[in-house]
C-alpha cells in the first residue's frame, strides 16, 4: 500500500518510516508542506530538499498536527487528503492534537509514540482500517 507520511521529526519519523517498509508498504515521508491544492503538494522532504507528490497515488495518510512551511497544522490537509479518498490518520505527539485533527476529518487516532508498536504488534492493520473506511 502507499503511505504518505506528514511529520516533521525526524527522530519520529525514522522509526514510522521503517516499521511502515517492514510491513511491506510503500512510504513517501515529507517534513512539511511549502503550498499545496487539491491535488497536489510541494513538500519538504527529510533530505532538505522539495518535492512535488500527487495525493492521488495514496492510500493512507498519517498527518501529525505541528508542521514546517506554509502549512503549520495537519489540520489544514485533511480536507484536500480525504477529496481524494486518502484514509487519514492523526498521528499528534502524545495524542494531545489528535482530537483536533478528527475535528478536522481523520478517521482514525493514535499517539505518536504508540504508531511503531501498534505497527509491529499488528493493532494496526491499515489494509483493515482502509477497508472499512473508519
Amino acid at each position: 500500500m502507499k503511505v504518505l507520511l506528514i511529520e516533521d521529526d525526524l527522530s519520529k519519523g525514522q522509526p514510522i518510516v521503517a516499521a511502515l517498509q517492514a510491513k511491506g508498504h510503500e512510504v513517501t515521508w515529507i517534513l512539511g508542506i511549502v503550498r499545496g491544492s487539491r491535488e497536489s503538494f510541494e513538500t519538504y522532504t527529510p533530505d532538505g530538499g522539495t518535492d512535488e507528490i500527487y495525493l492521488a497515488d495514496f492510500a493512507v495518510a498519517f498527518v501529525d498536527y505541528k508542521l514546517k512551511g506554509f502549512h503549520d497544522e495537519g489540520t489544514k490537509l485533511i480536507r484536500p487528503l480525504r477529496s481524494n479518498k486518502i484514509f487519514c490518520i492523526a498521528i499528534s505527539g502524545a495524542g494531545e492534537f489528535n482530537p483536533k485533527l478528527m475535528q478536522a476529518g481523520a478517521q482514525h487516532a493514535l499517539p505518536k509514540e504508540q504508531v511503531v508498536d501498534s505497527l509491529a504488534n499488528g493493532t494496526l492493520d491499515l489494509d483493515a482500517l482502509v477497508a472499512s473506511g473508519k
